[in-house]
């Protein structure tokens, strides 16, 4: 690269040191609500410390937004916008070859580190892994497929053959690959394709599902069909608040830029909770 092209290239850096056609290092829309999301983990888990069923018409019906919401941003995050013109499929070679953003190998091992701490507790309880345990294997398959990975939103119609949703007789995950593959991948296509289209996407695959479900041929079991029920109105919601808020809640945002440690401190108090009811 010649000297003048690389001093074009950095005067078209702006002050926080991205182009102008890329967007900021830390977005605070995502990072309120994924705090948001946390907050709500934590309801949900102090309800089942109280043995709250997971219903539409209790305070854990609610909550299950808290899973896609967190999904979705990752999708968002992990979509790389510089590899758009294959999006279909985009493999980790191509991506380097192209241009594209290199894999977070550090960020991969903070994830594997917080999910074996929580299910060093978690797992002796429940007999599974928990769902930071879920999110490793998605970045890993996202690490491999790169915008391929969209493609997962489809994982759902193989919910009876997933074998870690229990197909070969014991269910591993507490979030099955193929409920967590689909939310993450319809956040993806929200980066790729534009927000109106992953919410469409979301909602036909809800209605398809709820339409299933009451003609009595269930693709997925209740309750793990209320996290893509809930999927639309989780992503509905992120995708109008990247838009911009009105407002900002500042304690909110400063659990979302920390999202692991938060996860595994409001573990410890909730088992700790469990421990004392």
């Amino acid at each position: 690269m010649s000297k003048r092209s690389g001093k074009l290239r950095h005067q078209r850096r702006t002050r926080s040191g991205t182009r102008p056609d890329e967007e900021p290092t830390r977005i605070p829309e995502l990072d309120l609500f994924r705090g948001l999301a946390i907050v709500l983990m934590v309801i949900d888990h102090v309800a089942w410390v109280f043995g709250q069923p997971i219903e539409p018409w209790s305070i854990r019906g609610v909550t299950r937004l808290a899973m896609p919401w967190f999904c979705w941003i990752m999708g968002y995050l992990l979509a790389d916008r510089d590899a758009a013109e294959r999006w279909w499929w985009r493999g980790s070679g191509e991506a380097s070859a192209a241009g594209g953003r290199p894999a977070n190998w550090q960020r991969w091992w903070q994830l594997v580190g917080a999910a074996v701490v929580v299910n060093v507790f978690y797992f002796p309880i429940t007999g599974q892994l928990e769902i930071l345990a879920s999110l490793a294997l998605t970045w890993l398959l996202w690490a491999v497929l790169r915008n391929g990975l969209v493609w997962g939103s489809v994982a759902f119609l193989l919910y009876r053959w997933d074998p870690t949703a229990g197909a070969w007789g014991r269910a591993w995950l507490d979030y099955p690959l193929s409920l967590v593959l689909p939310c993450v991948a319809q956040g993806m296509i929200w980066r790729l394709l534009g927000g109106r289209f992953a919410v469409a996407i979301s909602a036909m695959t809800a209605l398809g599902l709820l339409v299933a479900d009451a003609g009595g041929w269930s693709l997925i079991a209740r309750p793990s069909l209320y996290v893509l029920v809930a999927a639309p109105i989780a992503g509905a919601c992120v995708v109008w608040a990247r838009r911009g808020l009105p407002w900002r809640l500042a304690w909110l945002e400063w659990l979302g830029k920390r999202p692991l440690r938060a996860y595994v401190c409001q573990y410890a108090l909730v088992l700790l909770l469990r421990q004392l009811v």
